[in-house]
């Protein structure tokens, strides 16, 4: 017989509660970090230098303690994290598990479950909860809706993760969705997905347009935007910031500046977490050894990888980053010399409409509008 469940994920000491509440991944170091679950497995490339991780292992290590997390299944469930919010005297915005994923494999459904009942129960606070498995996330929010006062959201950090987990933020009866792009490792269009069945999802508007087929000349062809196929609550809240840790990749700024327009057409909020712990740097020092080059195409190159950086043959668009010498430091959250921290506006949960389908006679009253008052723009 196999060892049972407890005796193979020995307990975890929590003896400093505030050393995880500081932590530096934070939205935007104003939430409360609810840890109802400890520990991850990566699932993708944004994985590679997870910094909730490393941050855990070094409490860990304070608390006088290793533990193996490939033994321990990916994830611990501490159920004593679930009376936290009902000592919380003011109203908080809470980020649950910041240092795992809550719809991990390895958490019990039943677990999920119990934490949402928590949230429902504490209606004076806000919730976020961001995963990197939106399809179980759907499968276990579509048995239990998520309470009104939950925002759920994916994280992604390229182009492909982007097209494969936003989707299934709209299958969710959610009353606030949110995406991080955080690491952002490519430049991504977060405007536009197009989806398996060639209908496309327009996230900022809250759209399925309807592909109709090809044309005589063989060309897709779409019914209008105003027409939509769906018609769903659009995202409320997109993040992005760059990686931090030993080895981080940092993003060109013509991704960030893109996420940042199409967020300003759309009049959504956007919220910059910073460039990670590389910045762009205007006078690069040839001698830095963490002088690193990267282009728009996301091609990244450091020193000693050639004439790259010893001999500047950069093409145009190529910018130059260095690793941050103290930390935290101010030009490390600005882009263009501002600072972006949008948040959602709170409004009714009554406003906010259902993920279902439109039915016919909605799109019918839609085609009957008055053409100079159209329900959506083209």
């Amino acid at each position: 017989m196999g060892l049972e469940r407890d005796q193979l994920l020995p307990e975890i000491r929590v003896t400093d509660r505030e050393l995880l509440r500081r932590r530096e991944e934070s939205l935007s170091h104003s939430e409360r970090p609810w840890n109802v679950v400890l520990g991850c497995q990566p699932v993708s490339d944004g994985c590679l230098a997870c910094l909730s991780q490393a941050r855990l292992d070094v409490h860990n290590a304070n608390a006088g303690q290793t533990v193996d997390w490939s033994r321990r299944g990916g994830a611990v469930e501490l159920e004593q994290a679930l009376t936290e919010p009902a000592a919380w005297t003011t109203p908080q915005r809470v980020v649950i598990a910041p240092l795992s994923d809550l719809f991990q494999p390895t958490v019990s459904a039943l677990f999920v479950e119990r934490v949402m009942k928590v949230v429902a129960a504490h209606p004076q606070h806000v919730f976020l909860v961001t995963s990197r498995y939106p399809r179980r996330m759907r499968e276990l929010l579509q048995a239990h809706p998520p309470p009104p006062n939950l925002s759920v959201g994916v994280s992604v950090e390229d182009a492909a993760s982007f097209e494969e987990r936003v989707p299934n933020l709209f299958d969710i009866a959610a009353p606030w969705r949110h995406v991080v792009l955080e690491p952002l490792l490519s430049a991504v269009d977060i405007e536009r997905i197009e989806l398996p069945t060639r209908d496309i999802l327009w996230p900022l508007e809250g759209i399925v347009q309807q592909y109709l087929g090809l044309d005589a000349q063989h060309q897709p062809q779409w019914l209008p935007k105003s027409d939509p196929l769906r018609c769903l609550p659009p995202l409320d809240w997109v993040i992005a910031g760059g990686e931090r840790g030993q080895a981080p990749r940092p993003p060109h700024p013509a991704w960030v500046r893109a996420i940042r327009d199409s967020c300003l057409r759309r009049q959504t909020p956007f919220f910059f977490r910073g460039w990670g712990d590389y910045v762009p740097t205007r006078k690069p020092d040839p001698e830095d050894p963490a002088l690193m080059v990267i282009s728009e195409s996301g091609v990244r190159r450091g020193r000693g990888a050639g004439s790259a950086i010893n001999h500047f043959a950069l093409s145009e668009g190529d910018v130059h980053f260095t690793r941050l010498a103290r930390g935290d430091e101010p030009i490390q959250f600005f882009l263009d010399g501002q600072r972006h921290l949008g948040l959602p506006q709170q409004r009714p949960p009554q406003q906010r409409l259902s993920p279902a389908d439109a039915t016919l006679l909605e799109r019918e009253l839609q085609r009957l509008a008055p053409r100079g008052r159209p329900d959506r723009p083209a």
